[in-house]
């Protein structure tokens, strides 16, 4: 089994990474953190898959164990999707010493998460991530959250879990969209380390490619998120550069209500439009921008807008990096070299409703 150990002092923890990994998760559980209840959170598209052997895995370890499935979608990770959590944990009866099993994709982690930052002021939970986008990057790293006022992430709490369980196996039931977009985040990734993972994931040429990697790719997001998760828990300095491409994604996925886009192609667009600005902000050099744009359409993911509109963009003043009159954005001068830079917001978003030039870039 593979692991890395997220160095956090009395909140460390290990991520496991395996193949067939999730068979030996309730033993896992068992053994290391002796719950006295377990509740699965799961959502609609990964209960019909899992849940069952999951549940039955704990039950035969004699385990009080229960589920709470919530409908899959950006439409679930709202206060009331948490409140529900909440009641269902106090009718089970759970104390202090249970514990919350997060099973899924970014949504049923950053909610369970949350539950269990609130819960009687803080119970145990455990990521075991089901989806390309939680398995590289949500589910490392204990940044927890809700939607709430049409903000992204708006209401939350950074709590680590006690483990993650890293099982590439259960990608191969991805549908299709769900592939493509948790690999909007790992270009991302190939963007900020540069090197060998740029130069891995520049080279697929499809969304199946992803699957049939050797395990490089996989572990080499979790090492860059595990390095920057360790130097700054809080997300006040470098853990920062890890918004590249989300602040615009952000604000596409909320203008849209989280229906038409999801997370990872809002991230995918936000890509391009950050590529585009660094053109013009730090001179990057335009092939990159053409690389990643066509690395992005051969992974099926959006790079333009159908719309330029100034409403979609002026969302971006709710963003949390945002600070009086600047916003504090991940810019890229170079793959592999990714920088934190204050900008005027005003001009930030006038650059982005603007019909800048574009002829020749793409």
């Amino acid at each position: 089994m593979g692991e890395m150990k997220v160095e956090l002092g009395d909140r460390s923890y290990f991520i496991y990474i395996q193949k067939g990994l999730i068979r030996s998760v309730a033993q896992h559980i068992q053994t290391n953190f002796h719950p006295t209840s377990i509740c699965i959170v799961t959502d609609s598209n990964v209960s019909a898959l899992y849940l069952a052997p999951l549940q039955a895995d704990f039950a035969r370890l004699g385990l009080n164990v229960c589920s709470f499935v919530m409908e899959a979608g950006e439409s679930s990770k709202n206060f009331s999707v948490l409140q529900q959590l909440c009641s269902f944990l106090i009718e089970q009866k759970f104390d202090r010493n249970s514990l919350l099993v997060a099973f899924g994709g970014g949504v049923v982690g950053d909610l369970t998460g949350f539950a269990a930052s609130i819960y009687k002021r803080g119970i145990a939970f455990v990521q075991v991530p089901t989806t390309v986008v939680a398995q590289t990057d949500s589910a490392i790293g204990g940044k927890t959250g809700v939607d709430f006022g049409g903000a992204k992430n708006m209401l939350g709490a950074i709590h680590q879990p006690k483990a993650v369980y890293v099982d590439p196996d259960v990608l191969a039931t991805l549908p299709d969209q769900f592939l493509s977009d948790g690999l909007g985040e790992v270009v991302k990734y190939a963007i900020l380390a540069g090197g060998d993972l740029y130069d891995r994931v520049t080279a697929l040429q499809s969304p199946t490619d992803f699957l049939h990697d050797d395990g490089f790719i996989i572990e080499s997001c979790i090492g860059y998120k595990k390095y920057l998760v360790e130097k700054d828990e809080r997300d006040t300095g470098d853990r920062m550069l890890l918004n590249l491409g989300h602040t615009i994604g952000h604000a596409v996925e909320s203008y849209y209500g989280y229906g038409r886009y999801s997370h990872g192609e809002g991230v995918s667009i936000g890509l391009v439009e950050i590529l585009r600005y660094a053109i013009s902000y730090c001179s990057l050099r335009k092939d990159i921008l053409h690389l990643i744009t066509n690395l992005l359409q051969r992974l099926n993911l959006p790079i333009e807008l159908p719309e330029r509109n100034a409403a979609i963009f002026t969302s971006i003043i709710q963003d949390k990096k945002c600070a009086g009159q600047s916003i504090r954005i991940a810019l890229p001068y170079a793959p592999g070299d990714v920088r934190i830079v204050s900008v005027q917001t005003e001009d930030f978003i006038q650059y982005l409703c603007s019909d800048h030039d574009t002829e020749g870039d793409l």
